[in-house]
């Protein structure tokens, strides 16, 4: 895979024009704000913020001067998070929950929780409405992204949707308005589980105090099923189940190491990106296993799709905390 950008050109503060825009859809894809002017094709101030941020993730000088490396590196950032994304593996959402509530004992209440609504899959869509509307996961999701499901229909039709099955018409206008802000699909996990932090943490305090603090699974997961989630049976019975769930989450994640420390420099985290991508691409898009890069590693059910999102891991994080080169 060749490089996209290239050339010795710049994009800096008092820029307008073309690459402009596409610089700022860049930036709306990765998760950078830019809420008063948006992708306007002006790079003023609000771009130039929001691009600092942006060279603080690649691990470069912060001075608000793009160039086509930089900017390949933010496409690979892009692909490589849009594909995970599509693979919401039970590890990648603990990881990303971990980095928002730093408290393993929440963090498996409230996974535990989730599971129970939506099996953790961030386009599950309630069971009996899909024979009512006749769409599927997939179909609803692509639906309400494309604009053929009217949005006021997504807010109104009472369907439980997403990790945490919102249902009530003011908090899927809430998700919606999120993703929509940010450029997000509808469907995208890492963006439901920011907006599901962000819920928590401003409207149900009480819940995140608890999920911050806590020392205990059950307590983190009844007060998730009472206080946040709040179904209809909050039963003894369920209780113990969505408590059960979590431990088992618990249990398997609370004692590991996220990623390795590796000292690479940034054109080995580029071509460790594209053999990355090239992986997504064939093992989890196409299914043509025998040209995967991974092939090697499956030895065993998903070794190889389990190495794969440990690379996918080690290439965001190394530009997170930035390498030398």
């Amino acid at each position: 895979m060749g490089y996209l950008f290239q050339g010795d050109w710049t994009l800096k503060r008092g820029d307008k024009g073309e690459a402009v825009t596409q610089l700022q859809y860049m930036l709306l894809e990765t998760g950078f704000d830019l809420p008063k002017f948006g992708a306007d094709g002006d790079f003023g101030e609000e771009t130039e913020i929001a691009y600092k941020k942006c060279q603080e993730l690649l691990g470069v000088e912060q001075d608000g001067i793009c160039t086509p490396k930089q900017l390949n590196e933010l496409e690979t950032v892009i692909r490589i998070y849009a594909e995970m994304t599509k693979y919401a593996h039970p590890k990648l959402i603990w990881d990303h929950l971990m980095s928002l509530i730093h408290n393993p004992f929440g963090v498996a209440g409230l996974m535990g929780n989730l599971y129970a609504e939506s099996g953790l899959r961030s386009i599950n869509l309630q069971g009996s409405f899909e024979k009512k509307l006749g769409l599927s996961d997939e179909g609803y999701t692509i639906a309400v992204d494309d604009g053929m499901y009217h949005e006021e229909d997504f807010f109104h039709d009472g369907a439980g949707y997403g990790l945490a099955q919102w249902t009530y018409w003011s908090r899927k206008q809430a998700l919606f308005d999120y993703v929509d802000k940010r450029g997000f699909s509808i469907g995208n996990v890492y963006a439901q589980m920011n907006f599901l932090w962000e819920e928590i943490s401003t409207q149900y305090k009480d819940v995140a105090k608890v999920l911050m603090e806590t020392t205990s699974v059950k307590e983190a997961s009844d007060i998730v099923l009472t206080e946040y989630e709040r179904p209809a049976n909050q039963s003894d019975t369920v209780k113990s189940k969505r408590a059960s769930y979590g431990m088992q989450y618990y249990q398997m994640y609370a004692d590991t190491v996220l990623v390795e420390p590796v000292e690479q420099t940034h054109d080995e985290y580029y071509e460790l990106a594209q053999k990355v991508i090239a992986g997504l691409d064939l093992c989890i898009g196409d299914v043509i296993c025998e040209k995967c890069p991974y092939l090697e590693y499956r030895t065993s059910t998903f070794a190889c799709i389990e190495t794969l999102m440990r690379d996918a891991l080690k290439v965001l994080r190394g530009l997170v905390n930035g390498s030398e080169g």
